[in-house]
C-alpha cells in the first residue's frame, strides 16, 4: 500500500470519527429543571460595585465577600457585606456605612440583615455615632426597619438600647417598645 493511499485512508476514518464526535455533542440532553432551580444564577466573590445616579453623582459602594442571586426566588444571599450610601445635604457631602455578617435580599422589597450589624456615619456634625444589633429587617417599600433583637443606638451625648425596634424612615421616627433604656449625658453650653 502506497503513503498516498494510506494516507487518504487515515484521512477519510479521520474525518468520519470527527463527525461521529460532532453529532454526539450536538444531541441535546434534557436537563431536569428541578435540579437546577437549587443552584444560583450567578456566584461572586470578592463582589465590589458602586452606583451612581441619573446626574453621576455616587450614591452607592457595596462590598462582599460572596454574593449569590437565585433567579428563580429573585433572591440575593450576601455574606460579609460592607455599604457605604452617600448623599448631598446643604451642598455637603454626607456619607454612612453599613457592615454586617450576611443579608438576604429581595430587590424592591426587603432586606433582612444577620450578625454584627453596624451602622456608623462618616461625617463629623453627626449626632448619631453608631448603630449596633443582631438582626435588622428593611422593608424597602413601607420605609420601615424593624428588629425584635436587641438594639444599641449611641449618639454625642446619648445611649439608647432596648428591643422591639420600629424606624419609619418616611415619618423620620424611632420606637424602642421592648426594655427601652435611655441614658443622656449632659452638655457644656
Amino acid at each position: 500500500m502506497s503513503t498516498t493511499l494510506r494516507s487518504l485512508i487515515i484521512s477519510i476514518l479521520l474525518v468520519i470519527i470527527t463527525a461521529i464526535i460532532f453529532r454526539l455533542s450536538n444531541e441535546k440532553t434534557d436537563v431536569d429543571s428541578s435540579v437546577l432551580k437549587n443552584y444560583p444564577a450567578f456566584i461572586s466573590e470578592d463582589f465590589k460595585t458602586k452606583i451612581y445616579d441619573k446626574d453621576g453623582f455616587l450614591h452607592m459602594t457595596f462590598a462582599a465577600e460572596k454574593a449569590s442571586y437565585f433567579r428563580q426566588d429573585d433572591l440575593f444571599y450576601v455574606d460579609k457585606a460592607s455599604l457605604n450610601y452617600f448623599e448631598k445635604v446643604d451642598d455637603k457631602l454626607r456619607s454612612y456605612q453599613l457592615k454586617a455578617n450576611s443579608f438576604i435580599a429581595k430587590p424592591d422589597s426587603y432586606v433582612d440583615l444577620k450578625g454584627d450589624i453596624q451602622i456608623f456615619p462618616n461625617f463629623n456634625d453627626s449626632f448619631l455615632d453608631k448603630i449596633t444589633a443582631t438582626s435588622l429587617f428593611y422593608d424597602l417599600k413601607k420605609q420601615e426597619i424593624t428588629s425584635k433583637e436587641q438594639v444599641y443606638i449611641n449618639g454625642k451625648n446619648f445611649e439608647n438600647s432596648g428591643y422591639n425596634l420600629d424606624i419609619n424612615l418616611k415619618n423620620k421616627t424611632i420606637v424602642i417598645s421592648g426594655e427601652p433604656h435611655a441614658t443622656f449625658y449632659p452638655t457644656a453650653n
